[in-house]
């Protein structure tokens, strides 16, 4: 599918700022490598985050990670017929896994 490079920037955060996978309890979001990511758009010559709406990047990534936490709860709900799951509940706890990186997200966020 094709995205907009804010919606693939939030998607990156969602995936690579969180300190385990959606299968993990526990986890918090890395602000470092947020920083890291954010840093590597601004060095290069992407001119879309250079120039544009920079106070939104943030915005995108929790919306991304909250998105994909209401897809995971949706399937649950619906019968677990769009994700692959390994138990019964398991988009439940992806839902829930979801939800606890966007609060460590908005809990850290003032902090970069």
């Amino acid at each position: 599918m094709v995205g907009t490079p804010w919606i693939d920037f939030g998607d990156m955060v969602r995936s690579y700022t969180s300190s385990g996978d959606e299968n993990e309890d526990h986890v918090y979001f890395n602000k470092l490598y947020f920083n890291a990511l954010r840093e590597g758009l601004l060095e290069s010559n992407f001119l879309e985050f250079k120039n544009n709406h920079k106070n939104l990047w943030k915005e995108f990534a929790k919306c991304v990670i909250y998105i994909q936490a209401i897809r995971f709860l949706t399937d649950f709900i619906i019968g677990n017929k769009y994700y692959k799951i390994d138990f019964e509940s398991h988009n439940l706890f992806r839902a829930k896994n979801q939800i606890s990186l966007l609060k460590d997200f908005i809990k850290q966020e003032k902090d970069f």
